[in-house]
């Protein structure tokens, strides 16, 4: 049954939201973190589970601590069990923390999402961890549009809505590409993948060097993979200009065993994004998203590229168009573009 929204909540104050991890995780919400091969993905989507589940800050954000249910659909129990053992997880915190590893969970089956769901409700989940995304999603075309818009809307939305939980799903990025590289568009497959998360994080490697590796007189190992974090996309606030640049370190003991693992922020890191160009991308994107807004007849692609002053066939344009796009700028269809609800005519 259709159930409209309640308009007498219009005479009342807005509810705050209900963050786990402020700005980037919340409740009823989908967020998804995308990255390059070597950018730490499940690493740093474990720190963020570690962070909630102790309480702790991350990245210098406050999280709400509480149980975490992660399906990791990649590794084996014994790289399990060695990163949780670096991350400092113990037996003790098996009641905080449910870790699925290579359990063949298909979100296209009904028995296996019931399953799922009756985990994280058991558990009291607040955040429900997908790694990778894909990994749970075997019968689904990475790159089709439809099929990664029903995904969210029969499964995905219902699961974090129904659970009341933050949906964490960990994504890898298409195969690079000669020039630069916009984390923000990488992301494998269709552009919904992306379009239908309420929080975008992505991950890149820092300029060179990228890692690090030494060895101490002790013969302890230390590696170290500097990345750089962005959020590209939140619907309630964006800040696509915002980087941020952390450090994930590791070392092994002399007999190769994992000692330990930090996710941190990398203070000797450079203090503003390095890639040329992007602050020019977003504004021309956001000038994009504005001018399609206060269309009332809706507008098309020539329109647009008058109203930033770029060639339409320049890359110059469809890179802060697909910015756009992935900001909530529209396509209706070739050459025909929305925002908000006002459909453009071509």
């Amino acid at each position: 049954m259709l159930e409209p929204l309640d308009m007498s909540s219009l005479d009342r104050p807005t509810e705050p939201p209900d963050y786990i991890l402020d700005g980037l995780l919340e409740r009823g919400g989908v967020t998804i973190l995308s990255g390059d091969t070597g950018t730490s993905k499940s690493l740093v989507a474990l720190s963020i589970c570690a962070a909630v589940i102790r309480g702790d800050s991350w990245m210098g954000r406050a999280t709400r601590p509480g149980p975490v249910v992660v399906s990791d659909a990649e590794m084996t129990q014994r790289l399990a069990y060695e990163r949780l053992r670096g991350f400092g997880f113990r037996g003790s915190d098996a009641d905080s923390l449910g870790y699925l590893s290579r359990q063949a969970i298909d979100l296209g089956d009904e028995e296996s999402v019931e399953a799922l769901r009756d985990l994280c409700s058991q558990r009291k989940a607040s955040v429900l961890a997908l790694d990778a995304l894909m990994g749970h999603a075997p019968g689904v075309d990475v790159n089709d549009n439809s099929a990664a818009v029903r995904l969210y809307a029969e499964v995905l939305r219902p699961l974090a809505a129904d659970l009341n939980l933050a949906l964490l799903l960990v994504h890898h990025d298409s195969k690079p590409r000669q020039g630069p590289r916009d984390s923000s568009l990488a992301t494998m497959g269709a552009r919904q993948w992306v379009g239908q998360a309420d929080v975008q994080l992505t991950l890149e490697k820092a300029p060179k060097p990228h890692s690090t590796v030494t060895t101490d007189s002790a013969g302890f190992r230390s590696t170290t993979y500097r990345v750089r974090l962005r959020t590209p996309k939140r619907r309630d606030a964006p800040d696509a200009q915002r980087f941020e640049p952390l450090r994930v370190a590791s070392r092994h003991n002399p007999d190769s065993s994992l000692d330990w693992i930090r996710v941190e922020t990398d203070d000797a890191g450079p203090a503003s994004e390095p890639a040329q160009g992007r602050d020019r991308d977003q504004e021309n994107a956001e000038a994009l998203i504005a001018f399609a807004r206060d269309r009332d007849d809706g507008t098309t692609t020539a329109e647009l590229a008058e109203a930033v002053g770029i060639d339409a066939r320049s890359d110059s344009f469809k890179r802060p168009l697909n910015l756009a796009l992935s900001m909530g700028l529209e396509r209706v269809s070739r050459g025909v573009y929305r925002h908000d609800g006002l459909r453009a005519t071509g």
